[in-house]
């Protein structure tokens, strides 16, 4: 973020100085601003700028409330003078930055003096009048209600991303906050609770609205606020080009802000008491774009994806192509359940924002999974016939002596069809035949930390108890935890293997081959390279890679994106009218 600190070194100034007493300095000013209204003299205008940064930045050590409509100024001035091209490269430098950093600071400033109002700007107050600067969001899925908190982007590191992905230009690159639901979308409910995203912006005074003498200054300019994964073409959006933009910051700030370093602690020990399990989308419902949904793994959370979903945005057919859904669940009980509500919530997502039917990309859904999240997405595209049930009864689910809840969860669980909205399945470290380290120690260890709630854990007593010789021992002596289903030696994750895959869709995977095999077969220290490939995938790239990297890796980002290039060029375009913009 932008401090105080640089507008004042721009402007010349002393951090140590105290405020000043504008009085001597108006009348000087006054003549200068009435003199740029009537010749636009852009050297009066470059004068200006340097005199108005000088004075907010003194307001602004103060936090005196004139600091405003000196930023305010400062921007319109600075904005005038850089569009003489016959300045010196270093004079219209220097008014470039005193422009990018006053509207940086005119922004975090109308924010602490609650002046900025989402979805509608800023009014701000100066001693030449007060000027309306209105809100305009260019390219956007997101309304302008939606724009609730602006964080210019200044220098940054942070451990959750690898790589940064941005590039200098015009404007001031954003972090936009939505913290709180509009209602503006009928697929509320699966947008994030607190998302952010990139903007670019840009501050344009409307110079014919100052011909009243009384008010020399503009008193109308708008900001305008524009998408960098769906940048403007150049020159058409009344600003100059090419754009400053910074699309990695969003997704850091959002992986930091969402606390999900605590989220995958909570998911599996207390898999019961997990509240926040569902299929989110990080932007609106957008017409003809393919959804890639990402499955995090055990002990995992949605951060996972920060640098793989980086990478994939720095590329801008994937924006004009994709968006990006996310599935987080509960990594403590069994996967069978995860992929249960997977299958539930993504029918009701469908049917939520495309209930005609009407959006062929809806159909062309492409799922990422990593480690046991490839297990869950591998769920969604098989038919499990009885093939599961019998694995864990010898009688049929109708002859079961149970309650109907009961029941209809076991159905749910044990019975399912392949997704037919699913068309491609990326497994990155996937262990389709279970993870020797679920019988280590360690293994067993976290196993016994799972916790479920007592009305669950005698519902299944009750179910043990009410149908004796039943059930198998992997599911008859206690609820098995997700480690216990990822043991080679488990009879369920045997029988997933052996699902045929449905033939519309294509599979691939990407396997890690991090650990020496010395004393361990060759693999990602977790998942051996046997357990991670799996017959029919279409294509098997090996990325030397830990588990817990692998889907952090630049061979693992090419691979991903040769996949999607190569999914959008066999479908066709979906040939869907343009969404309308209010």
């Amino acid at each position: 973020m932008l401090g105080e600190g640089q507008i004042i070194a721009a402007a010349g100034c002393d951090r140590a100085d105290a405020p000043c007493d504008v009085a001597d300095l108006r009348a000087p000013l006054d003549r200068l601003v009435c003199d740029f209204a009537t010749s636009g003299d852009t050297c009066l205008a470059a004068r200006l700028s340097e005199q108005f940064a000088r004075l907010a930045a003194r307001a602004d050590q103060a936090e005196h409330p004139s600091r405003l409509g000196w930023y305010y100024l400062t921007a319109v001035y600075s904005w005038a003078a850089t569009s003489d091209a016959s300045f010196a490269a270093e004079r219209r430098e220097r008014a470039c930055r005193l422009y990018h950093e006053s509207v940086a600071r005119l922004l975090i400033v109308a924010q602490l003096d609650c002046a900025y109002q989402s979805g509608c700007g800023i009014q701000v107050d100066t001693p030449y009048g007060t000027a309306q600067i209105r809100l305009a969001v260019e390219g956007f899925a997101w309304h302008a209600d939606d724009f609730q908190q602006l964080y210019p982007v200044g220098d940054y590191a942070t451990s959750n991303v690898l790589r940064r992905y941005a590039r200098p230009g015009y404007g001031v690159p954003l972090v936009v906050r939505r913290t709180q639901h509009t209602g503006r979308y009928c697929e509320e409910a699966f947008l994030t609770n607190d998302a952010t995203f990139a903007a670019t912006a840009m501050l344009f005074p409307q110079q014919a609205a100052c011909a009243d003498a009384s008010t020399p200054i503009p008193t109308q300019a708008t900001l305008a606020l524009y998408d960098p994964l769906n940048p403007p073409a150049p020159n058409s959006g009344g600003g100059a080009s090419p754009l400053a933009t910074d699309t990695t910051a969003p997704l850091a700030f959002g992986s930091i802000s969402r606390g999900d370093s605590d989220f995958w602690l909570t998911a599996f020990i207390e898999p019961d008491d997990f509240t926040d399990d569902r299929l989110a989308m990080l932007e609106p419902y957008q017409p003809g774009k393919i959804p890639v949904i990402f499955v995090h793994g055990l002990l995992s959370s949605p951060s996972t994806w920060t640098d793989l979903v980086n990478d994939l945005r720095a590329q801008s057919e994937f924006s004009q192509r994709y968006q990006v859904w996310e599935f987080r669940y509960e990594t403590g009980a069994p996967f069978l359940a995860a992929a249960a509500r997977l299958r539930r919530e993504l029918k009701q997502l469908i049917t939520t924002i495309d209930p005609h039917g009407a959006d062929p990309a809806l159909q062309d859904i492409v799922l990422v999974g990593h480690s046991m999240g490839g297990l869950v997405a591998r769920l969604q595209t098989v038919d499990s016939g009885d093939a599961l049930w019998n694995v864990i009864a010898n009688e049929p689910l109708e002859q079961i002596v149970t309650d109907p809840a009961t029941r209809a969860q076991l159905a749910e669980l044990f019975f399912f069809e392949a997704q037919p909205s699913v068309r491609r399945v990326i497994y990155l470290a996937t262990p389709h035949l279970g993870s020797e380290w679920a019988n280590r120690p360690i293994g067993r260890l976290a196993s016994s930390l799972v916790r479920r709630e007592p009305q669950i854990e005698r519902r299944h007593r009750q179910l043990a108890a009410a149908n004796p010789g039943v059930f198998s021992p992997e599911i008859r002596d206690r609820i098995p935890t997700s480690i216990d289903m990822l043991d080679p030696d488990s009879p369920s994750l045997r029988a997933i293997w052996c699902l045929p895959t449905a033939p519309w869709i294509t599979t691939h995977s990407v396997i890690g081959t991090e650990h020496p095999p010395l004393f361990v077969p060759p693999g990602d220290s977790v998942v051996s390279v046997e357990s991670a490939e799996h017959p029919g995938t279409a294509s098997r790239v090996f990325v030397c890679a830990t588990h817990t990297h692998v889907q952090r890796d630049t061979d693992t980002t090419n691979e991903v994106w040769r996949i999607l290039s190569e999914h959008v060029s066999t479908d066709p375009e979906p040939d869907l009218p343009s969404p309308e913009m209010e």
